[in-house]
């Protein structure tokens, strides 16, 4: 019979086998992989994002397989602004880009306004401002690559003057043309009082389209009779579509020769938003969209209420937009299929 030093010997060393085993590093243990790529539920329209703050801004990669978008990055306790893409089927993020470093932790930063080029260059508005300050201290237009975000020049800062005199403040919609350059609304701000007695408030109002070169030089050029656009996209060809305050059609304008055409009229109802994709044509309208295929000489009225700044897919066959909660002044992602 073995005497208990031994014993205690023996369960000495099964112990330390078994934990040596349980800590080895050759094989480490396996995570499950929770990411996702499908909606929060399966409807149409699919709900694409849900983080309880603004999701804002989304644009479609040129091949159409991931979404970019902006959203406010919930762990930073700044609650920086990032740019996230989601796969094209919805779900969690597969990429975040956000400006992190030493020098920025005592700032607020914000990436938004993405666009992204058929050859991978990205555009977006980055802008900065102290905690509680409210005023961004700068904001300017960068281009960088999707490889690459930061690296790449400034394009242009804001506010500029721009060739036609005004005083710019601020830009929405902006979309690469071709490598070279960008176009975008371009806003000014206007005083107004909004109703008899009432001070006057200071809004923003679009100002017209104006091309910027993206070569670093900050060379903007006002493009003429586009005072009253509404919205501005880029067709296939890279021609400018855009709608005009109170008007019943979509204008399709060359870059190079200043030339128009009416692209579709939608009348009797006023398209405010324009998108293209896949040779279609997404004119939002009050309570929908109007979808057209130019080329076979069919539209179609689709219903959808409540979403906003539609972005079409580059083969055309759905629609992402923004839906607005009044309540909580949230906003999500959202996702149609078209017929």
């Amino acid at each position: 019979m073995e005497g208990p030093l031994r014993i205690a010997l023996r369960c000495s060393s099964l112990v330390l086998v078994l934990f040596g085993t349980g800590c080895a590093h050759g094989e480490p243990f396996a995570v499950d992989d929770h990411r996702t790529d499908f909606p929060f539920a399966d409807t149409d329209p699919a709900r694409l994002t849900l983080s309880g703050y603004p999701d804002l801004h989304p644009a479609w990669l040129p091949d159409g397989s991931g979404l970019l978008y902006s959203y406010i990055h919930a762990e930073n306790p700044e609650l920086d602004r990032c740019l996230g893409i989601l796969p094209r089927t919805g779900g969690q993020r597969v990429r975040e880009i956000c400006r992190r470093s030493l020098a920025d932790r005592d700032t607020i930063d914000a990436l938004d306004l993405p666009a992204v080029s058929a050859g991978g260059r990205l555009a977006y508005r980055r802008s900065a401002s102290t905690p509680f300050g409210g005023v961004a201290e700068h904001t300017e237009l960068v281009a960088g690559t999707l490889e690459d975000p930061f690296e790449g020049p400034i394009l242009r800062r804001l506010p500029f003057t721009g060739s036609d005199g005004k005083f710019y403040v601020a830009i929405e919609q902006p979309h690469w043309v071709g490598e070279s350059g960008l176009v975008f609304l371009a806003q000014v701000e206007e005083i107004v009082s909004p109703c008899p007695g009432c001070d006057p408030v200071v809004i923003l109002v679009n100002g017209g389209i104006v091309h910027l070169l993206a070569d670093g030089s900050g060379t903007v050029s006002s493009i003429p009779g586009t005072e009253s656009a509404t919205s501005v996209a880029v067709d296939g060809d890279g021609s400018l579509l855009l709608t005009r305050e109170g008007d019943t059609r979509i204008f399709r304008r060359s870059l190079e020769t200043g030339s128009e055409s009416v692209a579709l009229d939608v009348a009797p109802a006023t398209p405010f938003a324009v998108s293209a994709g896949g040779g279609r044509i997404l004119a939002q309208v009050s309570g929908g969209f109007h979808v057209a295929d130019p080329s076979a000489g069919t539209m179609t009225e689709v219903a959808a209420p409540g979403l906003a700044k539609p972005v079409l897919h580059p083969d055309g066959s759905v629609v992402v937009g923004v839906r607005f909660d009044p309540e909580t002044f949230d906003s999500d992602l959202w996702r149609l299929t078209l017929p």
